[in-house]
């Protein structure tokens, strides 16, 4: 498969990947197309679309601590989590910021979705 890849690269054309597994796309793919039940999810340049989302951490919240979309929010006892498509905003103790992953950002998308 890597061989193919780079091969498609060396070329510069363009080659259609559908997958379930995002691991495999992971490092190769250079545009993401994110579909569910036919309609589209994210579209956007892999790392430009990794930039953009991080996963904010901290204390238990009901509101986003940094503007722009909410991705998705999960809430414990004490902590909450909200995946926000912000482009990594500087943000203040106690909470925590960090990109997500590839297969992170995916799942998140799904799950807003279902």
């Amino acid at each position: 498969m890597r061989e193919l890849l780079t091969e498609v690269s060396d070329r510069g054309l363009t080659l259609v990947f559908s997958t379930h597994v995002v691991a495999e796309i992971g490092g190769v793919a250079d545009r993401l197309l994110l579909l569910s039940n036919g309609r589209l999810l994210v579209d956007g340049d892999t790392d430009e679309l990794l930039e953009q989302h991080v996963l904010y951490t901290g204390p238990h919240a009901s509101k986003s601590p940094v503007e722009g979309p909410v991705v998705l929010a999960k809430h414990g006892k004490s902590q909450s989590s909200f995946l926000v498509r912000s482009g990594g905003q500087r943000i203040d103790e106690p909470w925590t910021a960090r990109y997500v992953t590839l297969e992170e950002l995916v799942v998140a998308h799904l799950e807003r979705a279902a």
